[in-house]
């Protein structure tokens, strides 16, 4: 029996973060990954009739996220290098390992200990990460010292991590 509609979107969207991933570590263009992605997710909605079960699907989506970034290298030619296809099987083979961050009790643990964060820091976070700017661009936009920028992202990360460490000894992961 095919999978419904809803079930493809289930699939594709579980592996998209990873395989975004590796498609931009192919054509080196995060835009262009996400586009490829695109592609191979309506082409995955289009080919709903071919697909047995989750598995079969996901093992199908990667195979065509590969093909779609390889060809969109082959159209730069001489723009970039393709890495060796056996680089290419390792990288892939450990993309669609499921990642620790994956869980959904580490994003708890990471929304509780951002909760902590005093504001100012929470926006520079997220200036810095869902903005996809760099420090010395944030300290441009902000207006500040690139060094105090640095160094604040610097604390925020170290407070994080030691946070969700602690987090995640008290779940017993």
């Amino acid at each position: 029996m095919a999978l419904k509609q809803e079930q493809i979107v289930e699939v594709v969207l579980e592996n998209r973060t990873r395989l975004v991933a590796f498609i931009r570590s192919i054509v080196r263009d995060f835009h262009a990954a996400e586009d490829l992605y695109q592609k191979a997710c309506m082409l995955a909605v289009q080919s709903s009739e071919k697909f047995n079960n989750s598995e079969h699907l996901t093992n199908w989506i990667w195979v065509v996220g590969r093909c779609e970034a390889l060809r969109y290298v082959k159209k730069l030619k001489n723009h970039m290098v393709i890495l060796d296809e056996n680089i290419l099987e390792v990288i892939q083979a450990e993309s669609q390992k499921p990642s620790f961050w994956d869980d959904p009790e580490i994003y708890s643990a990471l929304e509780k200990c951002m909760s902590k964060l005093p504001s100012a820091v929470k926006l520079l976070l997220q200036k810095r990460y869902q903005g996809n700017l760099t420090g010395a661009r944030l300290a441009e936009v902000l207006n500040r010292n690139v060094t105090t920028v640095y160094v604040t992202l610097s604390r925020a990360h170290r407070q994080l991590y030691e946070c969700v460490h602690k987090q995640i000894k008290l779940l017993g992961m």
